[in-house]
């Protein structure tokens, strides 16, 4: 299982599952040092305004071709997006973590 590093320590401590929660706009802390940490919120606002193009561009695509495998596309690019999130989003550390 891939470790992530913790911007902090610079440790390879944080799992996938966190790294995925903090694409969701959820707060994870490091094993390690304990800093309370998300992702960077201006980047994750831009990829959600993606997230929606995405649903609204093949749910229109649908309205006019009637072809259920627009469905298919959408769902594709969801998993496109969600694996670019988990692999690209940087951490921040947030005010108020403890030190070390």
């Amino acid at each position: 299982m891939p470790m992530y590093k913790c911007p902090r320590c610079r440790t390879p401590s944080i799992p996938i599952k966190d790294k995925y929660r903090a694409g969701i706009w959820g707060i994870i802390y490091c094993e390690h040092c304990k800093a309370k940490l998300c992702a960077y919120p201006i980047l994750l606002g831009l990829l959600y305004v993606v997230y929606c193009w995405d649903i609204a561009w093949f749910a229109g695509l649908y309205y006019f071709t009637h072809d259920y495998l627009d469905f298919v596309y959408m769902v594709l690019g969801w998993l496109l997006l969600d694996a670019l999130n988990i692999t690209l989003m940087p951490l921040a550390v947030m005010k108020g973590s403890p030190r070390y």
